[in-house]
């Protein structure tokens, strides 16, 4: 028999979790972006408080975007503790910090932060009080041991009784990224000390290498994944979509379009230098990514004047756009997703030459103004068209009123391609019959090999050596 009221009936995959972390005091929810992972770990901390007959005081680390939200799915899973939710949302730290001492005051017990929050002097305030119980949301996020932040955590979660680590991808790059997370979990389950747990896994392939042109390569030993699963096991529950949830299908599409003269002009002479670049043996990731996302730009339609300064130029994605929307529109509400803030204003003006009343859910909202363009893009049948940025509303929302997505722009990033692409395709797209992602792609550019990378999971490495072997195929064609 239940030991508390379930006031919606989870799924199977949730009461499975449930039971199986109630009696723990560490626990990793790897539930799949749409399986419910939130209201998970608030049935968990409800079952915690019932056994020990009182609300344990415990922290929610989450991403800024989604502070709301967990407020909101409080409301939804434990009403009953909605008295006791403080969602620390100050716009400063020192506004936060006055937040923590009055509810503190006040005897609440249950406190939603930001989890950049650990830079800031709120972090001071928040590590001079105990906790019973840390949630830490998107865990993937203290997957470098090196940051700050993940040293932040660890330390705060060693005194901490219970701990929780929610994610959906808890391994993006490599099985090095699980150490952290794990480790905000416990000190016993892998080598306390990230040196240690990589030399015991992994070994470095380019350890032979020139000391000038080295660089790490760290790849696990066989069977290292069988021996960290058999580790895991006790403690984690990894959860898909596609094995929990009858979801409608998702239809991929791509459509092609032309640069536009002036768009070509740009786009070639920054391949140029991008091209010389990657010939270069000392390749530097983060260089190389910031080079992929200014063709991207020029791609979208987004030129630099010589100040710097963005403009937007003709281009061939909004005509493509001008196309897809009346078509679609009709019948249907549709995500556009761009990560460039020049597209904002583009695309916006063409919904208005359309007459479609649109939703904008981007960065430089407040939490209040996102969800307020959330829940109206979900309720009000005259808005059809949202358009958001990745990284602004590509977390912990949902936006299951689109049965149709298309990507204008992205990044390289494969979490937020993922978590962008879990917004209408989760619990409650059950009302499409199924749900289509469409990528605009610029013909001949990085667009083609961004896209294909993203869609194979594709590390940053391989995505480089994917596009030096592209352009030089084309250059022998060329001959």
């Amino acid at each position: 028999m239940n030991s508390i009221p379930y006031y919606i009936r989870p799924w199977s995959h949730q009461a499975t979790a449930i039971s199986r972390a109630k009696d723990l005091n560490a626990f990793a929810l790897f539930f799949e972006m749409g399986t419910g992972k939130t209201a998970t770990a608030i049935n968990i901390i409800r079952e915690k408080n019932a056994a020990a007959h009182k609300t344990l005081k415990t922290l929610i680390l989450c991403p800024l975007i989604v502070v709301e939200n967990w407020r909101r799915e409080f409301l939804t899973h434990g009403p009953e503790l909605q008295n006791q939710v403080v969602a620390l949302n100050g716009k400063s730290s020192k506004a936060k910090i006055r937040q923590l001492q009055k509810a503190l005051l006040a005897n609440k017990n249950i406190f939603i932060l930001n989890l950049d929050s650990v830079n800031f002097d709120i972090w001071k305030e928040i590590t001079k009080h105990r906790f019973d119980a840390l949630i830490l949301d998107e865990s993937h996020r203290c997957k470098d041991p090196k940051t700050k932040r993940t040293k932040a955590v660890i330390k705060f979660a060693d005194r901490t009784g219970v701990k929780l680590i929610l994610t959906g991808t808890p391994v993006l790059n490599s099985l090095l990224d699980l150490w952290g997370q794990i480790r905000i979990l416990s000190r016993s389950i892998l080598p306390e000390n990230f040196y240690v747990f990589q030399a015991s896994y992994f070994r470095d392939k380019n350890a032979g290498m020139s000391r000038e042109k080295y660089f790490p390569d760290w790849q696990p030993l066989p069977n290292s994944m069988a021996r960290i699963k058999e580790l895991l096991a006790p403690v984690t529950m990894r959860v898909k979509k596609c094995d929990v949830l009858d979801l409608p299908d998702l239809v991929r599409k791509t459509v092609y379009v032309d640069l536009t003269a002036e768009q070509e002009k740009h786009y070639r002479a920054l391949e140029n230098d991008f091209v010389s670049y990657l010939e270069n043996s000392a390749v530097v990731a983060d260089l190389a990514i910031t080079k992929i996302l200014r063709l991207q730009q020029v791609s979208s339609g987004i030129l630099k004047d010589d100040k710097g300064v963005e403009h937007s130029v003709a281009s061939a994605k909004l005509e493509a756009l001008k196309d897809l929307l009346p078509q679609i529109t009709g019948e249907h509400k549709v995500i556009v997703w761009t990560n460039f803030r020049p597209t904002y204003k583009a695309i916006g003006g063409l919904c208005e030459l359309l007459n479609l009343p649109y939703a904008l859910i981007v960065g430089d909202q407040s939490a209040t103004e996102r969800q307020a363009a959330v829940d109206a893009f979900n309720t009000d049948p005259k808005i059809r068209v949202c358009i958001a940025n990745q990284s602004a509303g590509g977390i912990g929302i949902g936006l299951q009123a689109a049965s149709y997505m298309i990507y204008y722009s992205k990044n390289y990033n494969l979490e937020h391609d993922l978590q962008s692409e879990s917004r209408n395709h989760r619990g409650g797209s059950e009302i499409h019959a199924k749900i289509t992602r469409i990528d605009i792609v610029a013909k001949d550019t990085i667009d083609e090999e961004v896209t294909a990378a993203l869609r194979d999971k594709k590390a940053i490495g391989e995505l480089l050596l994917d596009i030096k072997q592209a352009r030089n195929v084309k250059c022998l064609d060329a001959a």
